[in-house]
């Protein structure tokens, strides 16, 4: 009897659970918010793109089957606007069968800003068979493209993608545009010593000395490696910088190389 029972509050148990985990996280439709959807639904259906716009701004706060199938529908829009309103909203929502029409957007679409928002969608789903798209986006002669892709490639955290993106890396952190280069330093996520160069090499750079946000951001991406000597010494000079939260940051660095030299 008492096997029988703890059984039973076994079961109980996990069917609590599987509710608390999967029911409750689903948002609870009444019959107004699904009235919503329908209405959302036929205003979609107008010739003008800015109700089409309003109807997809609307439809991107419930989650129903209808209201990701409109979703998805509006993809393939014919107005740029109401395409990039539901990119934005894929990108918080990240429905599953939304992503092959998303990554053929970010690869194949010929207008850049279109493209751009479809880059910045396909990212949030971190998926690293997408990481060819994100690396032809590096190559493209618009800077803002380069941005997003810098950023989606380093959003993987699949270690061998990591490891075949270092070059694409390092090519950021050489862009021409600062915003590319600034995009790819705030994002690291892993240790390389290829990486490392390239960081040391931007300290290092006179031209970058009161360049005080890309400065910031490349020695906090570069603690917690083993500086080089030159590198080391040139943070030594950086504790006498003008700009307080350079000092500091220096010290914290060098406190941190100082560590790891007795390993």
């Amino acid at each position: 009897m008492t096997k029988i029972l703890s059984a039973s509050r076994f079961i109980l148990l996990i069917t609590l659970v599987f509710i608390i985990s999967h029911g409750c996280s689903k948002s609870f439709i009444t019959d107004d918010e699904l009235n919503s959807v329908k209405k959302s639904a036929q205003s979609y259906k107008s010739e003008n793109w800015e109700t089409r716009k309003e109807a997809i701004s609307k439809i991107c706060s419930f989650n129903t089957p209808e209201a990701e199938t409109l979703l998805i529908e509006a993809l393939n829009d014919s107005h740029s606007s109401v395409k990039i309103e539901a990119l934005k909203c894929v990108s918080i929502k990240k429905p599953a069968n939304a992503k092959r029409l998303i990554k053929e957007i970010a690869e194949f679409e010929t207008d850049s800003n279109i493209r751009m928002y479809a880059i910045r969608s396909l990212a949030t789903y971190r998926d690293p068979t997408d990481a060819p798209v994100f690396a032809k986006g590096l190559a493209n002669d618009d800077w803002l493209l380069r941005e997003e892709s810098i950023k989606g490639m380093l959003q993987i955290t699949d270690l061998f993608i990591q490891k075949i993106s270092v070059p694409y890396i390092i090519q950021a952190l050489k862009d021409t545009r600062i915003n590319v280069r600034l995009a790819a330093i705030e994002n690291l996520n892993f240790k390389d010593e290829r990486i490392y160069k390239e960081l040391a090499a931007i300290i290092n750079n006179e031209d970058n000395y009161n360049k005080i946000n890309l400065l910031n951001i490349t020695l906090k991406s570069i603690h917690g490696y083993l500086l080089d000597q030159k590198t080391r010494a040139r943070l030594i000079e950086f504790l006498a910088h003008p700009n307080r939260e350079i000092r500091i940051i220096s010290l914290s660095v060098l406190k941190k190389d100082k560590e790891l030299q007795q390993y």
